[in-house]
Formats: structure tokens, C-alpha cells, sequence
């Protein structure tokens, strides 16, 4: 805790020697640069089993910004993403979709699975919930990101894709602002 408490307070006296502000309002402890303002700011669920991990978004008018968790089959978070882009160098943006068959073909396995242990109540159940986990997350929802060089895709739950099509809105309009 001590070394963590030194770490940011040599974090903030190299930024404030540097004359930047420091606004621990974006993700992952971004810096926002001179005349620079946060335009929109949201947080979204990833995935059903991790509801408490959040991905963030952050747009200024000048980058985006991003903090999210790469999921395995849609249910263990094995490590973080943070990215920045320049508005400058982002293409275009959008909400995509896409079905995992191999997560639906695991819940149908575990599904069969769990019809034949029913005698071992504890089992079974703990078969049930994974299964019904799986069933949940074939479908995946994404903000796709796209640069010249590059394609990010930031993982959210699908029933929080209205949310995130106003993020998706932001980032295209201040792509056209300034182009």
C-alpha cells in the first residue's frame, strides 16, 4: 500500500512539471493534455459471469480511450486491454455482432451431460449453471474499432448495445469533426 501511495505521488509531480492535468477520470489512469475535454464517458458490462468487471470507455476531442477484459468462452477474465487512439487515426467505429457456435455446441454437450447425472444432485446443478452461462454468452456483442493498421474489438452484453450505439455515435462524430 505504501509503495503504491509513492508511485502516484511521483506520478502526479512529473505530470504537473510537464503542465498537464491529471484527471483520473478516464480509464486506467489516462492523462488528459492541454485543452483537452472528455466528451463522453460509459462503462459497460462484459460478460454475464463477470458482472463486476467493467469495460470503460472514454472519448475527449482528441482520442479515445479504452479499458476492457479479454474473456475466455465468455465467462473467465484472463487479462486486461487498454488502448488509445488518436481520433486522427480512427477509420470508423461500430457495434458488432457475432455467434459463437462453439460455446452453443459446449452448452448442448453440458446439457446432455447434466441429464445423465441426476443422481448426483450437486453435479448436475453445477453442470446447469455453466451450461446456462454458456448458453448466454454465444452471443457476443463488440465495439469494433478500426484504424489504418488495426482492428480492436471491445467486448460488451449484448442487451447494452443501445448504450453503447451513443458511444459509437460520439466517436463517428468527432472523427467528421475533425477531418
Amino acid at each position: 500500500m505504501h509503495t503504491i501511495s509513492i508511485i502516484l505521488i511521483f506520478y502526479y509531480l512529473i505530470y504537473s512539471i510537464m503542465n498537464t492535468t491529471i484527471d483520473t477520470s478516464l480509464p486506467w489512469w489516462q492523462i488528459l493534455v492541454k485543452e483537452e475535454k472528455i466528451v463522453k464517458k460509459d462503462s459497460f458490462i462484459s460478460s454475464l459471469l463477470t458482472f463486476y468487471i467493467k469495460s470503460e470507455f472514454a472519448i475527449t476531442n482528441k482520442r479515445f480511450v479504452a479499458h476492457y477484459p479479454k474473456i475466455i468462452l465468455g465467462i473467465f477474465p484472463w487479462w486486461f486491454n487498454n488502448i488509445t487512439f488518436s481520433i486522427k487515426q480512427i477509420s470508423w467505429v461500430q457495434i458488432d455482432v457475432s455467434y459463437k457456435i462453439f460455446r452453443m455446441l459446449v452448452w448442448i454437450i453440458l446439457w446432455f451431460i447434466w441429464f445423465s447425472t441426476l443422481a448426483m444432485w450437486w453435479m448436475g446443478l453445477l453442470l446447469l449453471i455453466l451450461g446456462i452461462l454458456m448458453f448466454a454468452s454465444w452471443i457476443q456483442t463488440y465495439i469494433k474499432v478500426v484504424t489504418s493498421w488495426w482492428i480492436t474489438y471491445c467486448p460488451i452484453l449484448f442487451w447494452e448495445k443501445s448504450k453503447a450505439e451513443t458511444i459509437v455515435q460520439n466517436i463517428n462524430t468527432s472523427i467528421a469533426e475533425n477531418f
